[in-house]
């Protein structure tokens, strides 16, 4: 007798949660403002030279946040520890209008965001984090991360930005040092 593969619903979805987050570099199958794009069931995360937007879904409800760097330079992003696979989009059935053998990533980063200052996204087991590269001497105080969209921001016990949307919801954690 051979023996049977058995998965759940429930187990298929905590494995993919263990999975490292992919960033995905824009060969022109993103909006033209997206540089690299993340996704994950009921979101997408798009990161621009302006700032993050998270695009939220659940059941009818739809939502769009921004995370701005107010009074940064604009810079440049870059995707680094590239990852073995690539992705692929066969949209229509005109060949040519095909994307193939985009670039993964295991984590982007936004250089010299203010001066000095590096803001470095990355993520595992289904959570996005990003944490601030200082440089020696930078100035902490002239990062200023900015939300807009949400339906509700409030501060929770463990001092973590709660963003509330009708789509879902988004925790900033509170920063640690």
């Amino acid at each position: 007798s051979h023996p049977t593969l058995k998965a759940d619903n429930e187990s298929v979805q905590v494995s993919m949660l263990k999975l490292p987050l992919s960033f995905m570099e824009n060969r022109g199958q993103l909006p033209n403002d997206a540089k690299f794009m993340i996704k994950t069931p009921g979101q997408a995360v798009f990161f621009t030279l302006k700032g993050v937007e998270f695009a939220l879904n659940s059941g009818n409800n739809s939502s769009i946040v921004h995370m701005a760097f107010e009074g940064s330079n604009p810079g440049q992003i870059s995707g680094e520890e590239q990852l073995p696979g690539t992705a692929n989009f066969f949209i229509g059935n005109n060949s040519s209008r095909w994307i193939t053998d985009i670039p993964t990533y295991g984590q982007v980063r936004y250089k010299d965001i203010y001066p000095g200052v590096d803001l470095v996204f990355k993520g595992s087991e289904g959570n996005l984090k990003h944490e601030l590269v200082l440089s020696p001497g930078a100035n902490l105080s002239n990062v200023v991360l900015a939300y807009s969209g949400q339906d509700n921001l409030s501060l929770d016990n463990n001092r973590s930005i709660l963003l509330r949307t009708a789509a879902g919801n988004i925790t900033d954690a509170a920063p640690v040092c």
